[in-house]
C-alpha cells in the first residue's frame, strides 16, 4: 500500500483505473492458462473469461485500494499458474519460468492469507495435464508430485514465516491462525 500511495497518490481515479487494469490483467492470464490446459475448447474458455469479467460476485471493486490488494493477489496467481501449466507442455527454458513460477507463487501467498488454499488447485491441473501425457497412473502421480514440490515449498515456507516469524502488532493479530496454535 505505501508503494502505491507515492505512485498514485491520493487520487481516486488513478486507483480505480489500476484496480480495473489489474482485474483486467487477471482475467487475461487466466484466459492464457485455461487456454493452455483446455485448447480444444477455446469458445468455452473465453466465455468462462467474459463471465469472470463481468459477474458481479466480487463486490470489492468500488472500493479500488482494498480490491487491488486481492487483484493482484489474483493476478500473481494466475501468471503463475500459466507458466507451471506452459512447463509441463513445452520444454523450453523450464527451469528459469520454474523459478519464476514459484517466485511469483511466493508474492501471491505473501500478499494476503487468505490466499493460502487456492495453492491446492495446484496438484490437480498438473495432474489433469499428465493425464494426457501419461498412461499409468504412478506415472501421473509421479510426475504430478515432482513438478509440484517447488510450489510446496513456496506453501510451507510461507507457513513456517507465518507461524513461527511473523510479528504480529502490538495491538494484537485479528488474523492469527487460532486453530493452527
Amino acid at each position: 500500500y505505501m508503494a502505491l500511495f507515492n505512485l498514485l497518490s491520493f487520487k481516486p481515479i488513478l486507483w480505480h483505473l489500476t484496480a480495473i487494469t489489474l482485474r483486467w490483467l487477471t482475467a487475461t492470464s487466466l484466459w492464457y492458462f485455461l487456454k493452455r490446459i483446455w485448447p480444444d475448447h477455446k469458445r468455452e474458455v473465453t466465455f468462462s473469461i467474459f463471465i469472470f469479467i463481468i459477474h458481479p460476485f466480487f463486490l470489492i471493486q468500488a472500493y479500488a485500494v482494498n480490491s487491488i490488494l486481492y487483484w493482484s493477489g489474483y493476478f500473481f496467481f494466475a501468471v503463475s499458474l500459466f507458466i507451471m501449466a506452459r512447463n509441463v507442455t513445452e520444454n523450453k527454458h523450464r527451469v528459469a519460468l520454474t523459478v519464476l513460477a514459484v517466485f511469483l507463487e511466493g508474492v501471491h501467498l505473501f500478499t494476503s492469507e487468505y490466499f493460502v488454499g487456492m495453492v491446492m488447485i495446484r496438484p490437480l491441473v498438473l495432474y489433469w495435464l499428465f493425464s494426457k501425457q501419461e498412461s499409468t497412473l504412478r506415472a501421473r502421480l509421479t510426475k504430478t508430485l515432482a513438478h509440484w514440490l517447488p510450489y510446496l515449498g513456496a506453501l510451507a515456507a510461507y507457513i513456517f514465516w507465518r507461524i513461527f516469524l511473523y510479528t504480529p502488532p502490538p495491538t494484537g493479530d485479528r488474523n492469527a491462525p487460532e486453530v493452527l496454535y
